[in-house]
C-alpha cells in the first residue's frame, strides 16, 4: 500500500484503518456543492424560452411567448423548482413543461425531446408543479365563493347563447 494512501487510511487514535467508503462519504460531505448537481450529471442542454419563436410557444404551451413569465409571477411559482429526484430547473422552464404536458396531444417522450430530460424527470416535474399550483391556490379549487365569480351574470350570459333557463340549475 502507498505510504501517502496508508497514512490516509489511519485513523488518529489507535491506528485502525478506516474504511474506503468512510473516506469516500467524507470527501463527498466536504467537498462544496455544485450549484446543479443533478442536472450536471444528466448532461442536459439548459433550457431558454427566448429561443421559441411566438407560434412555437402558442403551439407547445398554448400560450404566447410574453404572457408565460407573467403567467408564472401570477401563480407565484418559486424562481427555482427541484424535484424529489434533485432535479433543480427555472420556475419558468418548469411551468412550460406543466404547460406542454398539458397541451394535446403530449407523450412524456415528446415533451423530453422539447426541454431534454428524461421521461421520468418529466412526469415528477410535472406532479411538482401541479402540487405548487394547488398548495399556493387550492382555496381557489375548494370554494365557488369567488368574487370574480357572478352566478347571475353568468347564467345570463348561457340564456343570451339560446339556453334555456329550465336547463340551469345550480347547487347550493
Amino acid at each position: 500500500m502507498d505510504t501517502d494512501l496508508g497514512s490516509a487510511l489511519s485513523a488518529d487514535s489507535g491506528g485502525c484503518p478506516l474504511s474506503p467508503l468512510v473516506l469516500i462519504k467524507e470527501n463527498c460531505m466536504n467537498s462544496p456543492p455544485s450549484p446543479e448537481p443533478a442536472n450536471a450529471a444528466r448532461g442536459r442542454r439548459s433550457f431558454q424560452l427566448e429561443a421559441f419563436s411566438d407560434q412555437e410557444c402558442k403551439d407547445n404551451f398554448r400560450f404566447l411567448k410574453e404572457d408565460i413569465p407573467r403567467l408564472a409571477q401570477a401563480l407565484h411559482l418559486p424562481e427555482f423548482v427541484e424535484t424529489p429526484n434533485r432535479l433543480t430547473i427555472s420556475g419558468v422552464e418548469a411551468l412550460c413543461i406543466l404547460l406542454r404536458r398539458l397541451a394535446y396531444p403530449s407523450r412524456l417522450v415528446d415533451v423530453g425531446r422539447v426541454f431534454g430530460l428524461h421521461p421520468a424527470d418529466i412526469s415528477t416535474v410535472t406532479n411538482v408543479m401541479l402540487n405548487i399550483i394547488y398548495d399556493q391556490h387550492y382555496n381557489r379549487f375548494t370554494s365557488l365563493e369567488q368574487p370574480w365569480l357572478d352566478f347571475a351574470q353568468l347564467s345570463n350570459k348561457v340564456v343570451e347563447k339560446g339556453v334555456t333557463t329550465a336547463a340551469l340549475f345550480w347547487l347550493h
